[in-house]
């Protein structure tokens, strides 16, 4: 028995040389596959996270719009809101002005009350601001 060391290296045969290189060409096409589901993986993955960071600005968005339309409204409206104006002051869809409005309710113990046509407010505790100043600073 030879050892491996005083092994000669055997050329290859044609038909081994074509299995060998194709082997090669195979390995070679499975690392570009590879490559390619990688950078796919990559470029989903941040397109997702694309996504969560565009759906979080537009919610804080949101958000800002309704607390300036809710407190505006809790100003000119006599404490009176109800939810096809916070919706239509803040533009912003009534699901997401309702859910605002219900979170509204429950902080300041707001009253649902039904006008003599029939429509439905919330009635807020009375918004008490002080004097506006006329004095610049």
């Amino acid at each position: 028995m030879k050892s491996l060391r005083h092994r000669q290296i055997q050329p290859l045969r044609d038909g081994r040389r074509d299995n060998f290189y194709s082997f090669v060409i195979e390995i070679r096409n499975l690392i570009d596959s590879m490559a390619i589901l990688e950078f796919l993986l990559v470029m989903g993955l941040g397109g997702f996270a694309g996504l969560l960071i565009v759906k979080n600005v537009n919610e804080n968005k949101q958000k800002q719009r309704l607390d300036e339309a809710f407190y505006q409204l809790l100003e000119t409206q006599n404490s009176q809101i109800s939810l096809i104006q916070l919706a239509a002051n803040a533009r912003v869809e009534a699901e997401v002005a309702q859910q605002y409005l219900t979170r509204q309710v429950k902080i300041f113990s707001a009253v649902l009350e039904v006008d003599d046509e029939g429509d439905t407010f919330y009635r807020f505790p009375r918004l008490r601001l002080p004097p506006s100043s006329s004095k610049e600073w």
